[in-house]
């Protein structure tokens, strides 16, 4: 990494750590209303260090707390704070800030047909448990890991920067469907959404807005207006209803032209059985047969997986979860605690590795802890970070780049249509 790259890594760093502000934003909530033992800049580098570590119950923070300011403050002074109304929204606004000010490029296009997007955009959900004494805020929808209170997250990745776009927190029982991006902030845009997610009045309302919609389905049944068999034009076929290909389809690949004409909606159908699979994969989109083939939006559709690995990392490496308490602002205070240390983290790892490389996210969060809390210190301690960062930088440059480039290539999301951007 070169001298520049510290330095604008650093500077964003900073610009985002900024203790003037950060103290400003907190009387702002009214989490501080006068300097007390607990100060909100402090607070925060609390939070983030064992967000980002091993932590697993308040306790831990209040020790975080003590250990990086050198002072002994009380845990019910500390937990007095923590139970604030106000700190949900203050850390709210530090995380949805991260979002802003930690988005960068990372990837460009490999394949033709998606240099045309602006950005390509992954839309899904993940539920946790919570306290069961939420239960009336935050009801349960399905009971596979028990309790009777839990939250659903609906995010939207962007996949040029690798990070969280946006971000609503709900109760586990929320339509999915409702958190969907609003039609219009999808020009210029490709949207990859989940089964849970579809809307066929939806998609064709992306496409009139000059987006477009990559899309599993599970209960659809359109009119079949044309139908091709293995890239073969079949028109005896014609005419026939989905359910009815589909159920004498075996192993072919199916790339059909569908309509619904009550809706007056005509889109695109694409349905194969992936290797090793039991069920076969039928996707809806509006993408156009000339510039994507079924093949390549089997492949393209993929990438829809980045998303589950991002809500791993937030669940195994920024605590999302982890916390029993019952207070409804602390749970989602922790919530946005973890999306801004899975935020800081994913910005770091991509910082620190050469231009033209491709970052492991997994072994940075793990790799991090270790060497993060040196600049934390300094910061707490109004000391300049320089050295500290470039440390920190060069330690991640030499850990968190990917194991097997080779193999990537070959699979993932560099197979998919992804590369690591330039320069």
């Amino acid at each position: 990494m070169s001298r520049p790259q510290y330095s604008k890594a650093q500077s964003t760093f900073l610009q985002f750590f900024d203790r003037a502000s950060i103290e400003q934003l907190a009387r702002d909530t009214g989490l501080t209303k006068r300097m007390r033992s607990v100060r909100p800049f402090e607070l925060l580098m609390a939070l983030v260090s064992s967000l980002g570590s091993e932590a697993t119950c308040l306790a831990d923070i209040h020790r975080a707390y003590n250990a990086q300011t050198g002072e002994h403050v009380a845990y019910k002074a500390f937990h007095n704070q923590l139970s604030k109304q106000a700190l949900e929204p203050f850390i709210e606004a530090l995380a949805r800030q991260a979002l802003d000010t930690f988005m960068a490029r990372v990837f460009d296009a490999s394949i033709a047909g998606l240099r045309q997007f602006d950005d390509v955009l992954v839309q899904d959900g993940t539920c946790f448990r919570v306290h069961d004494a939420l239960a009336d805020l935050y009801p349960r929808r399905f009971g596979h890991w028990g309790g009777v209170a839990g939250v659903e997250l609906h995010a939207t990745m962007s996949l040029r920067c690798d990070q969280l776009s946006s971000l609503d927190i709900t109760a586990d029982t929320v339509s999915e469907r409702s958190r969907l991006p609003q039609p219009e902030s999808l020009r210029g845009k490709l949207l990859l959404a989940d089964r849970g997610y579809f809307d066929v009045a939806y998609v064709n309302q992306v496409a009139a807005c000059g987006g477009h919609v990559l899309q599993r389905v599970q209960q659809a049944n359109p009119i079949v207006e044309v139908v091709r068999i293995n890239g073969r034009r079949i028109p005896v076929l014609d005419g026939v209803e989905l359910v009815t290909l589909l159920s004498a389809a075996r192993d072919a690949v199916l790339d059909l032209d569908v309509s619904w004409p009550r809706k007056q909606v005509r889109l695109r159908i694409v349905s194969f059985s992936p290797p090793g699979a039991e069920t076969r994969t039928t996707l809806i989109t509006s993408l156009p047969r000339s510039q994507f083939s079924a093949a390549q939006l089997g492949q393209l559709y993929r990438l829809r997986w980045q998303i589950e690995i991002l809500f791993k990392a937030l669940k195994s490496f920024a605590r999302l979860g982890r916390w029993n308490t019952r207070k409804e602002s602390l749970t989602r205070a922790l919530i946005w605690g973890s999306v801004l240390v899975m935020t800081l983290k994913r910005f770091l790892a991509h910082r620190a590795v050469p231009t033209g490389v491709v970052a492991s996210t997994l072994s940075a969060a793990k790799a991090l802890p270790l060497v993060l809390g040196d600049v934390l210190l300094a910061m707490i301690r109004r000391r300049s970070i320089t050295a500290p960062f470039r440390r920190m930088m060069r330690f991640l440059g030499a850990h968190a780049p990917r194991a097997h480039p080779n193999r990537d290539l070959r699979q993932g999301r560099l197979a998919c249509g992804l590369r690591a951007a330039a320069a």
